[in-house]
């Protein structure tokens, strides 16, 4: 990371806003980064805006020294426990493990038990 009183190589981008109202249930919500959804991946303006994030944390994160963001915060003995716990990541099949125990990828819709929770002062 950049020390204190150096600046990074390059300015960050700034996303355009584009108004965006969603409506669900009568309650309007207003996303103005709607624009960068893009499930298909294909939108040239979207991936040039992430490449050029990419690029800015690139330079931040690489610091006077030339090390890169992932050795900043996973030196070796770290990182190396955690290849041997859960796997590479960088690799396929332990992507899909690692994801495996991701809460926000394994929502599903389910019927879950009746429980009453009850709370007081005492």
């Amino acid at each position: 990371m950049t020390s204190a009183g150096t600046k990074p190589s390059m300015p960050p981008p700034v996303a355009k806003k584009v108004r965006h109202e969603m409506e669900m249930f009568g309650d309007v919500r207003i996303d103005d980064y709607y624009w960068l959804r893009d499930d298909s991946r294909s939108d040239p303006e979207v991936l040039s805006y992430l490449h050029q994030e990419n690029a800015y944390t690139d330079s931040v994160m690489s610091g006077e020294t030339g090390t890169s963001w992932i050795d900043t915060f996973f030196p070796e003995p770290a990182f190396t426990l955690l290849l041997q716990e859960w796997g590479d990541p960088r690799k396929e099949e332990y992507y899909f493990y690692m994801k495996s125990y991701s809460p926000v990828d394994n929502i599903a819709a389910r019927k879950y038990p009746v429980i009453l929770v009850t709370a007081g002062l005492n």
